[in-house]
C-alpha cells in the first residue's frame, strides 16, 4: 500500500556534514530516495552543525531545486559559544530570502537543559530583524515540557514559537556523544506532555 501522510505534520529530514560543499549533492540524493521530495514525503530539511560556515549560495540552490521545501538553519552551541546577538543577526539576514525558520539549539542532542531567558531574546531579536522564525531546543523531556512552554509563551507569545527535542527522548548506554538509545516511553510521555502544555496556554482556565 501507498504510504499516507497527514497533511497536518511536518515532516523534516535533519542533515549534518562536516564539509558544507557535499551539502547541496547529498540533499538531492536524500530527496530522490522514494520520490520522497516529489510526493511530499518530506516537507522541510534541517541543515546542523553549519551555521556560520554555510553559505547563502548553497542554500539558495537547494531552494531553488525545492522551492517548496521549508529550510531550517540550527543555530549550534559553538555559534552560540562566540558569536553574540549582533553577530548572528547579521548572519541570518545574509539568508533572509532563503530560510524559513532557525533553531536556537546550544544542546545539540546531548539533553543539556536550555537556558529560558537567554533563547527568549535571541528568538525575538530573531523575529524583530529578521524575515525568519524561530524555533527552541534544549534538554526538553516530559519532567520539563510544562513548565518550559509556560515559561517561553510568557516570553514569545502563545501562537508564535515552536519546540524540539531528542536527547531528552533518550537513554545513555556509555560515555561520550551519541552513545544512546531512542527510548519510546518517554518520547510518548513527552509528546502527551507538550500537547498538553501547549494546550494549556492557548486555551487557559
Amino acid at each position: 500500500a501507498a504510504l499516507e501522510l497527514n497533511e497536518d505534520i511536518f515532516t523534516v529530514v535533519h542533515f549534518t556534514s562536516k564539509v558544507p560543499d557535499v551539502i547541496y549533492d547529498s540533499v538531492v540524493k536524500i530527496m530522490r530516495l522514494g520520490g520522497m521530495y516529489e510526493k511530499g514525503l518530506c516537507k522541510g530539511l534541517q541543515v546542523n552543525n553549519n551555521f556560520g560556515k554555510i553559505t547563502p549560495g548553497i542554500m539558495a540552490g537547494i531552494k531553488a531545486t525545492y522551492p517548496k521545501l521549508k529550510i531550517i538553519l540550527q543555530i549550534q552551541e559553538d555559534a552560540l559559544a562566540v558569536m553574540d546577538t549582533d553577530q548572528i543577526i547579521a548572519e541570518l539576514k545574509r539568508f533572509n530570502d532563503i530560510a524559513d525558520y532557525t533553531l536556537v539549539d546550544p544542546s545539540g542532542g546531548k539533553g543539556q537543559e536550555m537556558d529560558v531567558r537567554s533563547g527568549i531574546r535571541l528568538a525575538n531579536a530573531i523575529r524583530k530583524n529578521t524575515n525568519i522564525g524561530a524555533a527552541l531546543a534544549g534538554g526538553l523531556s516530559q519532567s520539563n515540557i510544562e513548565r518550559i512552554v509556560q515559561e517561553l509563551a510568557a516570553g514569545l507569545g502563545t501562537d508564535n514559537f515552536s519546540i524540539d527535542a531528542e536527547g531528552g527522548l533518550r537513554d545513555r548506554i556509555g560515555e561520550g556523544y551519541g552513545n544512546d538509545i531512542f527510548n519510546p516511553q518517554k518520547a510518548g510521555g513527552y509528546f502527551r506532555g507538550a500537547v498538553e502544555a501547549f494546550d494549556a496556554i492557548r486555551s487557559p482556565r
